[in-house]
């Protein structure tokens, strides 16, 4: 076998941590005026310095020696040649030579070592094999840095030295140089010498070795054979594609044990296993009990993600969050609702409170994380001082205090609770003015291993445990903005060890991995460098440059027995029962799989199952949502059997005969065809004593159809089928004389009878019936009157189901074969209903009419529609409309005519819910399932009302909503949604006000005051103005008419400040002031954003002055002031903004055609071309 030893050379994609040898020669040492010391090889101290340079990373040595082989006759070495053994610490260590090199034009040299008395050199000095056969087994490793120098014996200045460093184990048990020096300059004089590296056939080789401390267990290592559950106890999460942002945020939720808990208290015994908390319990059951990495794909598919989501990234934050919401949907009404914010929840205050007089307004809201900021920051407890920086509201700026007019005030934000479990989001991204995107802030940020948050409290707090706060959690992000990867180092327990959940792998980790290499990085001043400029520096620098943490865990100390509780968890035992069943149903599948080709499925079907099928044709041989067929009963399927493809057609039958207890010369079998009207039918008896076999069988049948099709008749008449596989026998047999006859002649045919009932509204299969050809309709029809037990003289009408959407009647006097009847053919009957019966009838009074409902049919699915409005600034009146959420017992499903109007969809709609139907308003849906449209009462077909002409799908969602007057009432009234914004324009409080079309905004406002609890004082300075497309549309006043507001407008009102109140309502014109105009946009005027407002502008002011009473308008900090940049835009076209500087006069400066522009990022979700938002469905 040939010899292979490890080549250092050849690894040149190594990352910087890995083994990169450096070479070096004697002449290396520099040139220049003055002569360097000359360094003997001799010298241990001067090799050692050339051999171990400093590494950024300081390891601990455990032992640092070095041995020399003394080569007196080169040219007689053999072509691969071991050194002495020698021994340091645990390992013997040696050198292994190649001197006509290995598969190379040079000098080949390496490190070899191994447990003491086992290495390969051992073993080979000993010619004993079995010690190298015991090493490979053996599990061992030792991580050293080392150095090979080749030296002159007698000329010692002569030397040639590599190094490198390296994990020894048993499948690289040698490391080092396949390029270690050129063959042909072995013997050549090197230069300014008169000396050669190897003179007269004498060489030296000394080996350095410094074996280092492993602080981890997995330093250098190449992670080939890894294994994350031996080594760490834990396992990791496989990717999917681009599902590590998630991998990370499972893991960090999986090791908050109590959140682990409530997951698993969650019901879900009767549960869908595609739901998020089914799926969820079971990624953490396999977390904890599986020896490989788990996949994600189940809980993703919970999520309703498909493969495209699994490649696309998305925030962090924005997943916690959606996560969160639906496992509170799926909590509520159980032991567990409201766990999640006794977890993660805590509060935090609002506030503007007045300098001089007894006043504050404040709000308390609560938070599930905390977003700081990180740009010109140093570390977190700065971010926490800037989080609750007070900003004073004086001078220009004064606040409006209720009872007080203007006053001096101080506006902040504090704290009053931190939660057990506190996420922290570090804001690592900010909008780039000049490149127009979104950029990663790498610069370096420092994070405490504890920080105490009571100086981040309200006065008053709770004191009376600590507010310290342990680091549980840092999830790091590599890269850039949109391209880079994610993991996690996470403390699993309260006192243990911390570890890198980097995907499928997990690995111990040390305190600067988790602190010093998730800082950041600085970037370098102009023209400096990062040290010393060698590859490793340099990729270091980039590495911690663009490596940052962007979310942080931090545990109460005094909590942490409460969210890292000791003890197992107690496991829901569906949840390891659902696994196995899962497991054994994989074994059998793939044994299937296996056997494929040496079986066949078949399916029969036989009276039994016709009689219990309502819907068109023989029978559902497949089951599809969306059918025009009902969701059928086990009852109505055909029994399936998975047979032998050589099995012949008379094994078959007496099998048949074998399982359901008949005669075997009773059954006779049909193959089934498919017509040109797309119907299954029969098409011909099979000889039950033929030894055909199935498969040829099948090969005769339909096309395309993967089974085989069998309808099996008992031509003695024994109807029930006892003892199948669905175990059907419960049907009493129908009528000897309508049932098949002992023998079938040329003049006789085979077809199936239906019956309607118009009382239950359903067509059922009855039986099939033996007809002769020359037989009247009228004579068949007067024997199904009889089988009916209907009164004499009874009529009864006859059809033939010819497909779907053609049912002909048939003429009584006509016989079948005039009628075309042939076998396979099926026959619904009726009985013909008198006028007083007729009016008996809720629903459809004639087959022909069901017929065509069930050919016409859809399943809609009723939502109840809630509309939830969303206070806060940036949406731009967008309504949230949430559909139903998890209560089921506002969904429900209805099968309708495409043909039905919209008042018959009311009446059903209004039965179900027993309310009145004129008294339900409607709305369609997007595929999405947002609200479309309202639904008109027009005369409009149910086919008209959800299809429509800009797509050619449909949306079978339709939202009901229950009125407290009739829709007729309705539509003479006009609902206007109010947005009425307070403390300046920054926060937004929605209001729905309906009013009579014919009134005016002055009835609005009255409604308005009532709801916003507007203080008296204000109520007559109150400003409306409409919005469309964030530009103001129009400005409104109490006199302006419901009607002249546009669907697509949205309404704002304010209390206008004293000044601009002053100069609308001023009984004399005022030349020196005037009002304008004002909106957001992001650095393109056509990219408008945010809530557009008026403002007063006066003469001769300056912008710098005019600037104190826009942020007090505005009510923004002075933080996100700052980030603003002015600009005169115009009102009618995209010309581009000219900015404006604080000299600048807008009382002047400013057109009529003109409004001033407020350049800053829009902070409201917009995503690019493709990206979608994230979302869980179920």
């Amino acid at each position: 076998m040939e010899y292979q030893p490890m080549d250092l050379d050849q690894e040149e994609s190594l990352p910087p941590s890995p083994a990169v040898g450096e070479k070096m020669d004697a002449e290396d040492a520099g040139s220049g005026q003055s002569s360097p010391p000359v360094e003997l090889a001799t010298d241990q101290e001067a090799m050692k310095n050339r051999v171990f340079p400093p590494l950024e990373d300081e390891l601990e040595t455990l032992y640092d020696e070095s041995f020399t082989w003394t080569i007196d006759d080169w040219r007689a070495l053999p072509e691969r040649v071991h050194s002495q053994v020698e021994t340091i610490g645990d390992f013997d260590w040696s050198v292994l030579l190649f001197p006509e090199g290995n598969r190379s034009e040079h000098v080949s040299l390496y490190l070899e070592t191994g447990p003491r008395g086992k290495s390969k050199a051992k073993a080979e000095a000993e010619q004993d094999q079995s010690n190298q056969a015991e090493d490979e087994e053996e599990d061992w490793a030792v991580c050293a840095r080392f150095g090979l120098v080749m030296w002159n014996p007698d000329e010692p200045s002569i030397f040639h030295a590599s190094h490198a460093h390296h994990r020894f184990q048993p499948d690289e048990s040698d490391w080092g140089f396949t390029k270690f020096y050129d063959l042909r300059k072995l013997f050549s004089k090197h230069a300014n010498s008169q000396s050669a590296l190897i003179e007269n056939n004498k060489v030296c080789i000394t080996a350095f070795v410094r074996i280092v401390k492993d602080p981890t267990g997995v330093l250098w290592h190449n992670f080939i054979k890894y294994d994350s559950k031996k080594e760490t106890g834990y396992v990791g999460l496989k990717n999917q594609g681009a599902t590590c942002y998630l991998n990370s945020l499972l893991q960090s939720l999986y090791f908050t044990k109590a959140f682990r808990r409530i997951v698993y208290q969650i019901p879900t015994e009767n549960e869908r296993p595609d739901t998020v908390p089914s799926a969820l319990q079971r990624e953490f059951y396999l977390l904890n009990t599986s020896d490989q990495p788990v996949g994600t794909s189940l809980l993703t598919k919970s999520f309703g993600w498909d493969s495209g989501d699994a490649f696309t990234q998305h925030d962090v934050q924005e997943l916690n969050r959606v996560l969160m919401d639906k496992l509170e949907q799926h909590m509520k009404g159980t032991a567990v609702e409201g766990a999640l914010n006794d977890l993660f929840v805590a509060q935090m205050k609002s506030y503007i409170k007045c300098v001089n007089v007894d006043f504050e307004s404040s709000r308390i809201e609560d938070y599930w994380d905390i977003q700081l900021n990180v740009k010109g920051l140093k570390n977190l407890e700065e971010s926490f001082q800037n989080y609750i920086e007070v900003e004073m509201l004086e001078g220009e700026n004064q606040y409006q205090a209720t009872g007080y007019g203007l006053q001096d005030a101080k506006k902040g934000v504090v704290f009053k609770s931190f939660p057990p479990v506190l996420q922290i989001q570090l804001q690592r991204y900010e909008y780039d003015f000049n490149r127009d995107l979104m950029v990663k802030i790498n610069d370096r940020y420092e994070f405490p291993l504890s920080i105490d948050l009571s100086p981040y409290l309200e006065k008053g707090s709770d004191m009376s445990e600590p507010w310290i706060y342990d680091l549980h959690g840092v999830l790091v992000h590599s890269g850039e903005l949109n391209a880079g990867h994610y993991y996690a180092l996470l403390k699993p327990t309260k006192d243990g060890k911390w570890y890198k959940f980097d995907d499928d792998r997990v690995t111990p980790a040390t305190l600067k991995e988790v602190l010093e290499d998730n800082y950041g990085q600085d970037p370098l001043a102009p023209g400096a460098t990062p040290g010393p400029m060698t590859r490793a520096g340099i990729n270091r620098f980039n590495y911690k440059r663009h490596s940052s943490a962007y979310m942080l865990v931090y545990l109460r100390r005094s909590r942490l027995d409460q969210v890292l509780p000791p003890g197992d968890d107690s496991i829901p035992a569906h949840i390891p029962e659902k696994l196995q069943q899962e497991a054994l149903e994989e074994q059998r599948r793939r044994k299937e799989r296996e056997e494929q080709q040496y079986f066949l499925n078949v399916k029969v079907m036989s009276n039994r199952q016709f009689q219990h099928f309502q819907g068109f044709d023989l029978g559902e041989w497949e089951t599809k949502y969306g059918d025009s067929a009902v969701v059928t009963q086990d009852k109505s399927r055909p029994d399936s059997f998975r047979l032998r493809k050589d099995t012949s057609v008379r094994d078959f039958v007496n099998y048949l005969a074998s399982l359901y207890k008949i005669n075997p010369a009773s059954i006779c079998l049909w193959t089934m065809v498919s017509r040109q009207n797309k119907t299954l039918r029969l098409d011909s008896p099979i000889n039950s004593d033929s030894e055909v076999d199935l498969e040829g069988l099948r090969h005769k049948g339909i096309n395309r159809i993967p089974d085989l099709r069998i309808w099996m008749e008992d031509r003695y008449g024994e109807d029930t089928l006892t003892g199948g596989p669905n175990g059907m026998a419960d049907t009493p047999v129908p009528d000897a004389s309508l049932m098949g006859s002992d023998e079938k002649t040329i003049s006789k045919s085979l077809v199936f009878l239906k019956y309607f009932d118009p009382v239950k509204q359903v067509i059922t299969g009855v039986t099939s019936h033996v007809i002769d050809d020359d037989q009247t309709v009228g004579e068949l029809s007067a024997k199904i009157a009889k089988f009916m037990n209907w009164p004499q003289g009874t009529e009864v009408q006859l059809l033939e189901e010819v497909k779907p959407d053609m049912v002909d009647i048939l003429s009584p006097k006509s016989t079948f074969a005039e009628a075309e009847i042939s076998d396979g053919d099926i026959l619904c009957f009726e009985k013909v209903l008198s006028p007083e019966e007729e009016k008996t009838i809720k629903g459809y009074k004639t087959a022909q009419e069901f017929y065509d409902f069930m050919h016409y049919r859809i399943p809609i699915t009723f939502k109840k529609r809630e509309v939830r409005h969303h206070n806060g600034n940036g949406n731009n009146g967008a309504l949230d409309i949430t559909v139903n959420g998890q209560d089921d017992s506002k969904s429900f499903d209805l099968w309708l005519s495409q043909k039905d109007t919209y008042d018959q969809m009311a009446n059903k709609v209004g039965e179900y819910l027993g309310v009145d139907p004129t008294h339900l308003q409607f709305f369609t849906t997007s595929i999405s399932g947002y609200q479309r449209t309202p639904i008109k009462n027009s005369g409009s077909t149910i086919y008209q009302i959800l299809s429509s002409p800009y797509v050619q799908q449909y949306s079978n969602v339709v939202l009901y909503e229950v009125l407290e007057m009739s829709l007729a009432e309705l539509e003479n009234k006009k609902n206007v949604t109010v947005s009425w914004l307070t403390d300046g324009l920054s926060q937004e409080h929605k209001f729905d006000i309906l009013v009579a079309k014919s009134a005016t905004m002055r009835d609005v406002l009255s409604v308005l005051r009532e709801k916003a609890k507007i203080p008296i004082e204000a109520a007559d300075s109150i400003k409306i103005w409409t919005v469309v497309n964030c530009r103001i549309h129009k400005l409104l006043n109490e006199s302006s008419p419901v009607s002249s507001i546009e669907d697509k407008a949205q309404v704002y009102a304010t209390t206008s400040p004293r000044d601009e109140h002053e100069f609308v309502t001023a009984d004399e014109p005022q030349d020196d002031k005037r009002i304008i105009f004002v909106v957001h946009f992001q650095k393109d005027p056509s990219k408008t954003h945010g809530i557009p407002f008026t403002f007063l502008i006066k003469d001769g002011e300056k912008f710098a002055d005019t600037k104190v009473r826009l942020q007090k308008t505005l009510g923004v900090f002075d933080k996100v002031f700052e980030q603003i940049k002015f600009a005169v835009v115009r009102l009618d076209t995209y010309a581009p903004p000219t900015y404006i500087d604080d000299d600048f006069e807008l009382f002047s400066g400013l057109n009529d055609d003109e409004c001033l522009g407020l350049d800053h990022i829009d902070k409201t979700t917009r995503r690019g071309y493709g990206q979608s938002a994230i979302f869980i469905k179920n």
